[in-house]
């Protein structure tokens, strides 16, 4: 039986540890214009996730505006994160820029997996000096982690990774609609149901 093909090209991956995040001696956040007070254990599991460079986010569309310095960045982040979780994801982001002044020219908006990045951003973002996140959230829905994968939808996804690279040369998001049909019409299923497994493996994989 085939291996589950991990895609590379479409999830975040574990950072080496060698890799520099410079986490601020201080945080604040607001979100919404509300000061968010952590507990201790979710400060304990920021640091974990920093020295052991579990990044969860994936970059599509940094844009530098020439006139104003300001980079805009829309980044996914899988919908299986609370909003906490994902704070954290903003934090670690921030955190892997060069230089104080690189932190405060950014601008990010986040955008749930397999949605599209024309629409309006779910969570915005900036950073002001001295370890401070200024966090606007206009909605963010929590999904829960897709069971394993069986062998048979396993393998369905395979057959997409595997119609996907012989068709195109970069590998999008969601597949297109022709391997989505092809891998239906192969086995007999429902092209919603193909695309469901599809969605249901990759945020599975993103949870381990």
């Amino acid at each position: 039986m085939k291996k589950l093909i991990l895609l590379l090209l479409c999830i975040p991956f574990y950072l080496q540890a060698q890799l520099q995040i410079d986490l601020p001696s201080e945080i604040t956040i607001f979100i919404n214009d509300s000061l968010f007070t952590p507990s201790l254990e979710w400060n304990d599991t920021l640091v974990i996730e920093a020295s052991s460079g579990k990044i969860r986010y994936r970059i599509s569309s940094p844009h530098h505006d020439t006139n104003t310095d300001i980079i805009e960045t829309k980044i996914k982040i899988p919908q299986i994160l609370s909003l906490r979780e994902v704070v954290r994801q903003v934090i670690l982001y921030y955190a892997l820029l060069n230089s104080e002044e690189d932190r405060h020219k950014e601008h990010i908006f986040i955008y749930p997996y397999f949605t599209s990045i024309d629409q309006k951003a779910s969570i915005s973002c900036s950073y002001r000096i001295a370890g401070k996140y200024y966090i606007y959230v206009d909605h963010w829905k929590t999904v829960p982690i897709p069971d394993k994968p069986i062998p048979e939808h396993k393998e369905i996804f395979n057959q997409i990774m595997e119609t996907s690279f012989k068709g195109i040369q970069l590998f999008a998001e969601i597949p297109p609609d022709e391997v989505l049909n092809e891998v239906a019409k192969r086995n007999n299923m429902d092209p919603a149901r193909v695309i469901q497994i599809y969605k249901n493996v990759i945020l599975w994989q993103l949870s381990q």
